[in-house]
């Protein structure tokens, strides 16, 4: 049950250039980390064999397009964060990505600043 985030390819079309700069990619990359860490620690904290067989089957992928991808194929994951018939939910996705969300709006801040400054410097 994967969680797609998307946007980072019309932020790079608005931002004309700035996307292209080492900061942007820097940032994508280190928003995926974070969420992908947080639904381990979240998923190890559930303390069951499955919930462990789900964390290390985890996986992150940066796509062409801009999107970035965290989840697992494992359809336990699904059935671990939605619940079911036979038990409740135990989210581990959701959570994680909303977590993260704080540090991700500041590394993309962060990284746009220093890539337009540095855009700036070569224009001099």
């Amino acid at each position: 049950m994967p969680t797609t985030v998307s946007g980072f390819q019309a932020l790079a079309r608005s931002l004309s250039g700035l996307a292209e700069g080492p900061g942007l990619e820097r940032a994508r990359r280190e928003a995926a980390e974070r969420i992908l860490e947080r639904a381990r620690r979240s998923l190890r904290a559930i303390g069951s064999e499955e919930a462990e067989r789900i964390a290390a089957s985890l996986q992150l992928v940066l796509r062409p397009d801009g999107s970035l991808e965290v989840g697992t194929a494992d359809a336990d994951g699904t059935a671990l964060e939605l619940g079911g018939l036979d038990h409740a939910a135990s989210p581990w996705l959701q959570p994680a990505f909303e977590q993260s969300l704080p540090e991700i709006r500041q590394g993309l801040r962060r990284a746009l600043i220093q890539d337009l400054k540095t855009k700036n410097e070569v224009r001099r």
